[in-house]
């Protein structure tokens, strides 16, 4: 071309993927190169291509077909660019049927789309548009592709136009025709005009390339190292969940391989990891890996790793108390490349310490297919290690209340040689029968570092029983080795429990008071903001958490047939005897417009035991109108994580336009205007903790509401 084009790919979903030097190098071609031998140019070393797929409104390159698919065959990267006619036709056409040829290769596995804009041949555009009329027409274009496919393309042009065209482009990435045949040397920045920087330039218009069979081959090269090419690409994939050391998956050791699956597609270059001792390649390795650790239970592991496609796995063993201290203490990378068992025979481990995995595809791209399953597995030790409890008491008494402390002591016993246990942790249940299963009520923890230097360790603890708890028969459960760090002789000595009796507890009672609405008339689709004062009377200072249910309900009587819009909770006893709470709730779509009401309830589950169990509603009535023409959206909107910490992704199947959080009392936190996107990152480290709600509205108009918690 002498044109342009858009980088926003992934390498992993091609097959034999070739390697590329730090510098990054690729071509664009159209019919006018001829037929392609694919596999020549990758062998000469051109990591991408661009094809040429449309020109104006009619005309499709007759070769573009073949050149996508054998270029992807041959493990090029490959993209499309679109030669403009704004002197023919509108940017809306143009990008339409640019579209219609090519949508079926943007996105992931392809550079993203380019816009080449140039003078057509007999053509000067400056004499037919203004600065600002070509600047429109371009971001017409460009506005038309992302909407459809979610990808920014590149504009590629020259030092005229980059000139020409506006500032308010140049936040889309630049691909500069500047052919002095030279790919170190940078553009100028009168060629660069109104961008401050460039992302490819094309060096040459008559570069010879093994397997085309012409000299005029237009040469690319990208700015910037084989890792940030590698980044760039993968920009718009999230990465796997342990694609960085914080996020490293536990695994547990065991006397028989159980495979967990794990992969290393699209994962990312490691910052502050060095190449793996026993890894031979030459050049940079990419070393874009996944994390996984585990707890030493003998001293010698078996790690496995078996690709489930050509990934050729390098395997590094790290030992230390977190990722920002570890060392490594093996590597293992098995000859014989892509899709070959890995067996990395761990000894001299020391029992009871943490373990750091990593796992990464040799050489400077990650495999096409980066699946495999990995385990962990011991060589079957006889223990001579156990442990056990003594000294079980209960020491106030047998009988208690709701609410009411229970003082339990107990002794944690060590029976072995280890001088290195991890602590041993006590765990405490309310259980009706003395058998620990998932009806049983967590009370509390304690832990003991015992030892063969330190065999045994008292522990007293203050127990509460749940306000929530009925009256009735029960044993307090001691579980030792709860986290099981012991591989012991006897895994059923570790739990034993005492019996008490609970009486109850009729002094509590939940009851809702002042609610307030927004407002009392609504259509369906709309969003209602409440707030209500949920009240305590008793004297439990430890009351479980209140939860209140809103329901949407047509005869004001709380039935099966009512709707539940919300669920909302807090805290509150005899300290903090009022807690005041605001939820956003939605009317249904769907609901036939007339007089209804909203019921909030109280204790929905009633889990508190109460005095009186007939005041936990409170009732508003509610107009429902005709509908009004905003919808309201659930689909194709994802929003994760939730709860959150502070990062929120926003993902919608449309393009979003803005994004409202309010807090729970409705007023307006933030606000992001003129998104134009599908994907959006929202950093929240300002907000508080507690409950959140987040209204999308997309460009085409629809409305999606959620509820978000901040923690």
């Amino acid at each position: 071309m002498k044109r342009l084009t858009l980088i926003f790919s992934v390498f992993l979903t091609f097959t034999n993927v070739k390697s590329y030097a730090q510098e990054v190098y690729g071509i664009d071609v159209s019919y006018h190169q001829g037929d392609i031998d694919w596999n020549a140019v990758a062998n000469d070393g051109k990591v991408f291509a661009w094809v040429k797929a449309t020109e104006g409104y009619t005309y499709d390159d007759p070769n573009f077909q073949d050149n996508m698919t054998n270029g992807q065959a041959a493990g090029v990267v490959m993209g499309a660019y679109h030669f403009a006619r704004p002197d023919n036709n509108s940017a809306t056409d143009e990008a339409n049927h640019f579209l219609s040829v090519a949508g079926s290769y943007i996105g992931d596995g392809f550079l993203p789309p380019v816009l080449d804009l140039e003078d057509p041949p007999n053509v000067n555009l400056q004499n037919l548009y203004t600065s600002s009329e070509l600047t429109a027409w371009v971001q017409e274009w460009i506005d038309v592709v992302v909407q459809n496919t979610g990808v920014e393309p590149i504009i590629y042009t020259n030092g005229n136009y980059a000139n020409y065209l506006q500032s308010s482009l140049n936040s889309y990435g630049l691909w500069i025709a500047d052919p002095d045949g030279d790919p170190s040397d940078p553009p100028s920045s009168s060629t660069l005009g109104n961008w401050n920087d460039w992302k490819f330039k094309q060096y040459s218009w008559s570069g010879t390339v093994s397997g085309i069979n012409t000299s005029e081959v237009d040469l690319n090269v990208f700015n910037g190292t084989t890792e940030e090419f590698e980044n760039l690409i993968h920009s718009s994939v999230p990465g796997p969940e342990n694609d960085d050391c914080a996020n490293a998956i536990t695994l547990q050791s065991s006397v028989d391989c159980n495979p967990v699956l794990g992969t290393v597609n699209h994962a990312h270059p490691d910052s502050g990891f060095a190449p793996g001792s026993c890894d031979a390649y030459s050049g940079t390795p990419l070393g874009a890996g996944v994390f996984y650790k585990f707890v030493a239970t003998h001293p010698a592991h078996t790690i496995t790793i078996d690709p489930l496609g050509d990934l050729d796995a390098v395997v590094i063993l790290y030992h230390g108390n977190d990722c920002n201290n570890l060392t490594e203490v093996q590597c293992e990378d098995t000859p014989g490349g892509g899709g070959v068992t890995t067996i990395m025979n761990a000894t001299g481990l020391t029992v009871g310490d943490t373990y750091y995995i990593r796992v990464y595809d040799y050489g400077s791209i990650n495999a096409s297919n980066g699946d495999f399953n990995i385990c962990i597995t011991n060589a079957n030790e006889t223990s001579n290690e156990d442990v056990y409890l003594s000294g079980i008491q209960i020491l106030n008494g047998t009988n208690f209340n709701g609410g009411d402390a229970v003082i339990v002591k107990a002794v944690q016993n060590y029976d072995g040689n280890s001088a290195n246990v991890q602590p041993i942790v006590l765990k405490f249940y309310l259980s009706e029968d003395c058998s620990l299963d998932s009806t049983d009520i967590f009370l509390s923890s304690k832990s003991s570092n015992i030892n063969v230097n330190n065999p045994s360790d008292t522990i007293i603890d203050t127990l509460i029983i749940p306000t929530a708890v009925q009256p009735g028969n029960y044993h307090i459960l001691f579980e030792t080795d709860a986290t099981n760090v012991v591989d012991e002789i006897y895994e059923n000595n570790n739990l034993e429990c005492e019996a008490i009796t609970i009486d109850g507890n009729a002094s509590d009672d939940i009851y809702l008071t002042n609610l307030v609405l927004s407002s009392i008339t609504a259509n369906p689709g709309d969003t209602i903001f409440t707030g209500v004062t949920v009240n305590y009377v008793g004297s439990s200072s430890n009351l479980l958490t209140v939860y209140v249910d809103y329901f949407l309900s047509q005869d004001n009587v709380l039935d099966a047939n009512d709707i539940q819009l919300s669920e909302n909770f807090t805290t509150v006893n005899s300290n903090i005897t009022t807690s005041n709470i605001g939820d956003a709730v939605v009317i249904p779509e769907n609901t036939v417009p007339g007089t209804y009401y909203l019921i909030l309830q109280a204790d929905p589950e009633n889990t508190i035991y109460e005095t009186n169990e007939y005041n936990n509603t409170l009732t508003q009535q509610l107009l429902i109108q005709p509908a009004s023409n905003t919808s309201i959206s659930t689909v194709g909107i994802k929003i994760y994580p939730n709860p959150i910490l502070n990062i929120l992704n926003v993902e919608a199947s449309t393009v979003v336009d803005n994004i409202q959080i309010f807090n729970s009392n409705g007023k307006l936190v933030l606000k992001k205007d003129k998104l134009n996107t599908k994907k959006t990152v929202l950093h929240l480290s300002n907000l508080l903790s507690g409950v959140y709600y987040i209204k999308i509205t997309t460009i085409k108009g629809f409305v999606s509401i959620r509820k978000i918690v901040k923690e």
